[in-house]
């Protein structure tokens, strides 16, 4: 996306966002997993598990025009760094699983003349839980929870300190009943 200020409907000085193609993109990285189920533990434990994930990318968009002055950015909405660890138990009718995921910050919207007015997400974390009980056979009782640590989102210009959004998303609770005919 693209950021200027112009003329909208007779008005100077408003500010215009406009979407924009790249002549080039590159993308590139590296991904690394690992899932561990511990069934060998005695007992109700042998249903605990963990899973961890890394990837680190790196991309780049190359423009036609010149804004201001650069032509190669960061590729927009794309973090450098993201991961995410949980702990899970799935043993018998019982499936729980607690996760944590990470971005690192990321490019929005580039300002077509200023690139201290660049804005950037900042990174953010949250935690959700998830679990269900299967009752019968194709009937499960589920629950979920997202975003429990509240995790607010934040906008800035250029450098962290020029916060432009401050958003909380809230957490959200939810549960019900699936039933597979």
């Amino acid at each position: 996306t693209l950021t200027s200020t112009g003329v909208y409907n007779g008005v100077g000085g408003a500010i215009l966002s406009r979407p924009i193609n790249a002549r080039k993109g590159e993308l590139y990285g590296v991904e690394l997993n690992w899932q561990q189920h511990f069934s060998f533990l005695p007992g109700v434990l042998s249903g605990l598990g963990v899973f961890a994930n890394y990837t680190y990318t790196k991309g780049s968009a190359t423009f036609d025009a010149a804004y201001g002055g650069r032509s190669r950015f960061a590729l927009p909405g794309q973090s450098t760094h993201m991961w995410n660890a949980s702990v899970f138990y799935e043993r018998g009718p019982v499936n729980v699983r607690v996760a944590y995921t990470k971005r690192s910050d990321y490019l929005d919207e580039i300002n077509a003349t200023n690139p201290a007015l660049d804005l950037y997400w900042e990174g953010r974390g949250q935690l959700d839980v998830t679990g269900s009980v299967q009752l019968a056979k194709g009937i499960n009782l589920f629950a979920e929870g997202k975003n429990l640590t509240n995790t607010p989102g934040v906008r800035y210009f250029g450098e962290r300190f020029r916060t432009y959004e401050y958003e909380k998303f809230g957490y959200t609770l939810f549960g019900g009943v699936r039933v597979k005919l």
